[in-house]
């Protein structure tokens, strides 16, 4: 055994093959076993599979307390002259890895390089912390990849950030991050391992450029650390190299924060569809009652139905002259508003984009582009635009002038943040095919375009990449949703994981919470795919509590509380009338404590024992057809609750309880406990300490 460490832990390697055996560290994992597997793998194009111990010799180079290169040579399907060589280094606790290789022959051609690779065995379960959207808690992972599952997603293709964490039933736990500061494209998973009570985890980094003589060096380094605590102990570990990143730095000049001012007295958003007459008065009537500054989303204002006809959008749908008076009108009222538009889709079967999209859609390895079917109703192919391209930025750009000149405040760039970070293959995109960080640069100088030719413009996108940090001033996430959505497994949570890392940088809202069950449909689709009257149900009746959850969700976990296709009737309708009065509730609340859910930092929010019990989710959406609607049930505990801390040092724990009954409670940090009932349907504040009596 070869050992490398610092006061702060050891880890072990086989001296005979290099194979990761295990750790010493302060808090030890009681049981642990590392796997058998070796720590990498090159997965070829042709589904061969390079393993370490397909190596012909194997050499550790360079060995000193903290830091080691091992070495394997001698493969006969990579040449004979062929190198995989990994520096393995510790920092501060951290286990550091990154790996190179060199002399390949000509033939070799690589689809993936999977390092690093860890396999762990241990009594008990676990539960897996991922950074999806704002962050999920997957439990019973070991159940869940027994069964096939795989727990993980791609960087900037829907998880935000690069850490991922096991936590098992003593508190203990398994970190893993990859330290990228340029964004390239990489993906992570947690699976079942070789062994029985094994779990697997791995990254992927998707296919490698070699440069000339068929060499490469992974472009970052991928850490592993035990530790102990929970999800926000996790985030925790992450914060202290996030915060020290260019995107970090920039949006928290004084620039930036002074822009994202006009969006934090925002306590409530409507994210409506339709016309003016539609979307209009609910916001006023929300507004009125609330007595707080409200917000909208506005969808379905274009020319064409929504799904389609993309990057074309001007003039709206009712003409000009009335979106004009329609945002004049908004904007007298004081209701912030910004419009949607697709920030990275193209619509093949519209003429005059085709040769834009046959040029600079993203290609896939076989030369075809990458399209997708958003719309199930008029099934228009709708391709993905490479970063590399250069005639769709001016046409995305034209469009936000223009509406800029309308006297819009802000526009919201769909899917940017989200989902930009794939492979393109097309060299013509002046990038090398394959892998690369060209996709983050690109959207970054179109979002750096467009706030050039728009000052004072606010932009917002979907979910909450972070390396859009310091461009994207306001973030959609609709993990609230989660249930009606259809995401993930059905027994996993949301946990405000974003903010526990980012804390007062990020502005995010959003949901999909429907406070009727009943989704919009755009009066600009085919009627074939519209439900009928029949077909809706008493859906309030049938999933009485899940609306309000979804609103607990964004006050608790310091989003700007939501609502969706809220229509003026929905006001006046007695079978709604509780949930009407929760949201002006949540919206009030917020408001009022806008100082530690906005503006302050996220805390680790200790244990809170409360009552569970089965929460009914209606899973619909607006592309759902009627056979496709389910009613699920899975057990939820109420109250919600997260702590946060001021920027004078006030920490005050929160509470939400979304039942028509009261919810006890028992909540401790570990030094403080406090017990107590919060009434049905409302928000609870506990201060925690007393800045006065401080120093």
């Amino acid at each position: 055994m070869i050992w490398l460490g610092d006061k702060n832990g050891r880890f072990g390697f086989a001296a005979v093959n290099g194979q990761f055996r295990g750790t010493s560290h302060p808090s030890p994992i009681g049981e642990m076993r590392p796997g058998e597997e070796g720590n990498w793998e090159l997965l070829l194009r042709d589904g061969v599979i390079v393993r370490p111990d397909m190596a012909a010799r194997f050499a550790i180079v360079d060995k000193t307390a903290r830091r080691a290169r091992l070495v394997w040579t001698g493969f006969d399907i990579l040449g004979s002259k062929a190198a995989v060589s990994v520096t393995w280094s510790i920092n501060n606790g951290c286990l550091m890895g990154t790996i190179a290789l060199s002399k390949l022959k000509t033939a070799v051609q690589i689809s993936a390089i999977r390092f690093p690779i860890y396999e762990f065995a241990f009594k008990g379960e676990c539960d897996a912390v991922v950074p999806s959207w704002q962050g999920a808690l997957f439990p019973a992972v070991k159940s869940h990849c027994a069964q096939g599952e795989r727990i993980g997603g791609g960087y900037l293709n829907d998880y935000n950030m690069q850490f991922m964490a096991l936590i098992l039933a003593d508190g203990r736990g398994f970190y893993f991050d990859t330290r990228d500061a340029r964004g390239f494209m990489k993906s992570f998973y947690f699976t079942k391992g070789a062994k029985p009570d094994s779990i697997r985890y791995f990254s992927d980094f998707p296919h490698p450029v070699l440069a000339d003589g068929q060499s490469f060096s992974l472009p970052y380094k991928a850490s592993l650390r035990i530790f102990c605590g929970n999800w926000h102990d996790a985030a925790a570990i992450y914060r202290r190299w996030a915060l020290r990143q260019r995107w970090t730095r920039k949006a928290g000049t004084r620039e930036n924060r002074e822009r994202k001012e006009a969006l934090d007295s925002i306590a409530l958003w409507l994210w409506n569809r339709g016309a003016a007459d539609e979307v209009i008065p609910p916001a006023f009537e929300a507004r009125q009652r609330s007595g707080v500054p409200v917000a909208l989303d506005w969808y379905w204002w274009h020319r064409h139905g929504y799904d389609g006809d993309y990057p074309d959008y001007l003039p709206s749908r009712e003409g000009d002259e009335k979106f004009r008076a329609a945002l004049a009108c908004l904007k007298e009222a004081g209701i912030y508003t910004q419009v949607y538009i697709n920030g990275m889709l193209l619509d093949m079967s519209v003429p005059r984009f085709r040769s834009i999209g046959l040029r600079e859609a993203g290609k896939e390895a076989d030369g075809t582009c990458r399209t997708t079917i958003c719309n199930v109703y008029t099934k228009r192919p709708l391709a993905y635009i490479c970063g590399g391209g250069k005639r769709f930025a001016p046409e995305l750009a034209s469009q936000t002038r223009q509406l800029r000149a309308l006297g819009l405040p802000g526009i919201y760039l769909d899917m940017i943040s989200s989902c930009c970070n794939k492979p393109c293959f097309d060299a013509r995109h002046g990038h090398a095919p394959g892998n690369g960080s060209y996709q983050i640069s690109g959207y970054r100088r179109l979002l750096q375009r467009i706030r050039r030719e728009n000052p004072g413009m606010l932009l917002s996108s979907e979910n909450c990449g972070e390396m859009f940090l310091d461009l994207i001033d306001l973030n959609i996430t609709l993990d609230a949703s989660m249930e009606r959505i259809g995401w993930r497994l059905l027994d996993s949570e949301c946990i405000p994981l974003f903010k526990a890392v980012y804390g007062s940088l990020p502005r995010l809202f959003g949901n999909y919470a429907l406070i009727d069950g009943v989704p919009p449909y755009d009066p600009l689709w085919p009627d074939t795919g519209k439900w009928i009257p029949s077909q809706e149900k008493d859906w309030r009746t049938l999933c009485p509590e899940q609306f309000r959850l979804e609103i607990a969700r964004n006050v608790i976990y310091g989003a700007q509380p939501t609502v969706a296709n809220l229509q003026q009737c929905h006001f006046n309708d007695p079978q709604l009338r509780m949930d009407i009065n929760f949201l002006l509730t949540a919206a009030r609340f917020y408001h009022e404590n806008r100082r530690f859910l906005l503006l302050g930092e996220l805390q680790n929010p200790g244990t809170l024992n409360g009552e569970k019990q089965p929460t009914a989710f209606l899973k619909r959406m607006i592309f759902t057809r009627p056979e496709d609607a389910v009613i699920r049930t899975k057990f939820t505990q109420s109250p919600l609750h997260s702590v946060w801390e001021d920027s004078e040092g006030s920490v005050a724990l929160f509470l939400a309880n979304f039942r028509a009954t009261p919810s006890c409670f028992e909540w401790t940090d570990g030094h403080t406990t406090h017990t107590g009932k919060v009434p049905p349907m409302s928000f609870v504040k506990i201060k925690l300490n007393d800045v006065s009596s401080k120093g």
